[in-house]
């Protein structure tokens, strides 16, 4: 006896195929479009084909990961108060702009304390009450979005903010390009 197996994604998606053609105005009075057959034959043969692969060739099962290392190596790497990291600050051709010295980590400025929505209820008319989502505030009042970049803290505690490429490194890099961002520190000592 030949048992048919019929995935779950194979299942899926002729649900959603009959869902699509009963909403679908026209279609669910039994009407069936001539391109609806079509799509259920190729959608059948990619099924069929999924399944032949899979049997042939299944996925390998693995004891430990790589990947999974390298992640928890950089996690706790970057939950380190005080590790030290160099920033080099990369401007549109590639040039090193500025560079300096990352006390703890490099953030999002997007990065949140706090949810980015809450959860109100509201009085509609209409329908009653109801709970929406609605964008919270920051903590200074404000709503919106932050400019895509990062934050930083220098080992001086000064703050850095940047919103273009950048390269991190535990190590100090040497730089063959001019650097055309120079701290007003840098200019004192070369004074002195």
């Amino acid at each position: 006896m030949k048992r048919t197996f019929i995935s779950v994604g194979g299942v899926l998606f002729v649900a959603w195929f009959i869902i699509a053609i009963i909403s679908t105005p026209g279609c669910g009075k039994g009407q069936v479009m001539d391109g609806d057959i079509t799509v259920l034959k190729e959608g059948a043969l990619t099924e069929k084909n999924q399944r032949q692969l899979f049997a042939a060739q299944p996925p390998p099962t693995f004891d430990y990961s790589l990947e999974r290392e390298n992640l928890i190596k950089k996690l706790k790497l970057m939950n380190k108060q005080n590790a030290v990291f160099y920033i080099y600050c990369l401007g549109l051709n590639g040039n090193v702009v500025y560079h300096g010295m990352v006390k703890g980590k490099v953030s999002s400025l997007n990065s949140l304390l706090t949810t980015p929505e809450q959860l109100v209820s509201l009085v509609n008319v209409r329908n009653g009450t109801g709970v929406h989502r609605m964008p919270s505030p920051d903590f200074d009042g404000s709503y919106g979005k932050n400019p895509e970049g990062v934050f930083w803290f220098d080992p001086a505690d000064q703050y850095h903010e940047w919103t273009g490429t950048y390269y991190l490194s535990q190590m100090p890099e040497r730089i063959n390009t001019p650097i055309s961002i120079t701290s007003s520190l840098d200019q004192e000592k070369k004074g002195k």
